[in-house]
């Protein structure tokens, strides 16, 4: 298929940069992470879990589904830009002030005193982001991802230095509170210095109307996942006391960490790319298949190595008193390797304009996430989690029943073609495993196991699946 050498040129660019963001930023955030986790205690991390569930909906409330309706919207205006501005921070202020209300209820519900005055003052930060979005819009539109990239750089690394500073010197849970606020009042003041961008006009009725008729859609469907993604915590932190919470937090987001980021580099890089080939079904369907086969093939042996090496690298980075997180983490790391490719799915429903798709697709999977959970709550918190790996699976088959609408393809046609990476990564697996068990070391486990399932995948991949490897090769070039 010949495709259009500009399209091509962004979509490398936008995926370099973007993976340079999260790669850098994430790099630097990992190591800071090791160190606090070593001087502060689970229990700190299950306060901030559960404040994170009521912050994660106001952000979405926030948002409002306007950053996606500007990049989507070809004929977008200046009067668009600071109508979003006004609406994202109105909101914001008011969600801050009903957390500020409140705060004493959610420490009273569960059972954590200290939750009341960590509300009130991370709550901050919704205002402060609130200011930048957007100016994220603006950069993404314009697949200026280097700016971001390097303020969000900066930002982390400043306030990561603090933290460790503030961890050290015993301030407990307050260390993640500041970490969080520090970096996100330096990213939101850079990307106003290097924006360039004020609004210029008043609010506009009629293109809050515009904007919200799309993004209205999205928020619905945003909201459904930002509260199916939270409940289990909100589940654990009232069934469970504050340290289980902690042990399934840490083990959640470690397993998570990678799928998340590389998801987001793939959906933010290709959103602008297929939001411009929107109206050509064929260039649609290329592109989607090209990023679903190019990102399972890349995360699926990374998590298998992940899920393999899990007690090694937990016994080595954040000590033994985080060893109860390892189950979870070696469950949820097989699971997470299709996260590239259901938001990919999403992704592909969004830049239509079929809001509507996403709305009735997040609607049925969360009432099926709704069940398992009610079922599995009973078993105990490793059948929950379980319970997790099935709804992911679950996720992939009804977002799938509608882009076979968009781009004419469903469920099992995705599958056939990610199945032999699959395969390639599950074989992986079993060398790793089989290496692995005659060694004591945890060092040279990790090592070994690293070399081998490497070495296993690349060669069935070069082997077998020429063309997806060429695929990978290709997009960083």
């Amino acid at each position: 298929m010949t495709v259009s050498s500009n399209i091509k040129d962004k979509a490398a660019k936008s995926v370099i940069w973007s993976f340079a963001e999260k790669i850098s930023v994430q790099g630097v955030g990992f190591v800071i992470g090791l160190i606090l986790a070593r001087l502060l205690m689970p229990e700190d991390y299950g306060v901030i879990a559960i404040l994170y569930i009521f912050i994660s909906v106001a952000t979405v409330f926030i948002d409002g589904g306007f950053s996606n309706a500007l990049i989507q919207n070809q004929e977008r205006t200046e009067k668009d830009f600071s109508t979003a501005f006004y609406t994202n921070v109105g909101v914001a202020i008011l969600c801050y002030l009903l957390l500020y209300i409140a705060a004493p209820y959610m420490a009273e519900y569960f059972k954590q005193p200290l939750l009341k005055n960590v509300t009130r003052v991370y709550g901050i930060s919704l205002v402060i982001s609130s200011v930048s979005l957007v100016q994220k819009s603006r950069y993404y539109i314009n697949y200026n991802f280097r700016i971001i990239a390097l303020i969000s750089l900066g930002a982390i690394l400043f306030g990561g230095i603090i933290a460790i500073i503030m961890a050290y010197n015993g301030s407990g849970v307050w260390t993640l509170v500041w970490y969080y606020l520090i970096v996100e009042t330096i990213r939101t003041v850079c990307l106003w210095i290097l924006g360039k961008w004020f609004p210029s006009e008043g609010f506009s009725t009629a293109s809050f109307i515009r904007i919200f008729n799309f993004g209205s859609k999205l928020l619905g469907a945003n909201m459904l996942n930002v509260i199916a993604s939270n409940i289990y915590t909100f589940v654990i932190g009232k069934m469970f006391n504050a340290t289980n919470l902690g042990f399934y937090s840490r083990g959640q987001s470690i397993s998570y960490i990678i799928p998340s980021n590389f998801s987001n580099i793939m959906t933010q890089a290709s959103y602008p790319v297929l939001c411009e080939v929107q109206d050509d079904q064929e260039k649609l369907r290329f592109y989607f298949l090209k990023y679903i086969k190019v990102s399972f093939a890349t995360l699926a042996p990374l998590m298998v190595l992940l899920a393999s090496l899990a007690f090694p690298i937990v016994s080595i980075i954040l000590t033994d008193k985080w060893l109860p997180c390892v189950p979870i983490m070696q469950i949820l790391a097989i699971a997470y390797m299709f996260d590239p490719v259901m938001r990919l799915n999403a992704n592909v429903i969004n830049v239509t304009g079929h809001s509507e798709y996403s709305f009735h697709a997040e609607l049925y999977k969360k009432i099926a996430l709704l069940i398992i959970l009610i079922v599995t709550s009973l078993c105990g918190l490793t059948a929950m989690v379980w319970g997790l790996a099935v709804y992911n699976v679950i996720d992939l088959i009804i977002v799938s029943f509608y882009v076979k609408r968009v781009v004419g393809l469903n469920f099992i046609q995705e599958m056939r073609i990610l199945s032999p990476i699959m395969l390639y990564a599950m074989i992986s697996y079993s060398c790793v495993y089989m290496v692995t068990s005659f060694i004591a070391n945890a060092y040279i486990q990790i090592i070994m196991g690293t070399i081998t399932g490497i070495i296993t995948y690349i060669m069935m991949i070069m082997a077998f699946s020429r063309n997806v490897f060429s695929d990978i090769c290709k997009i960083f070039k």
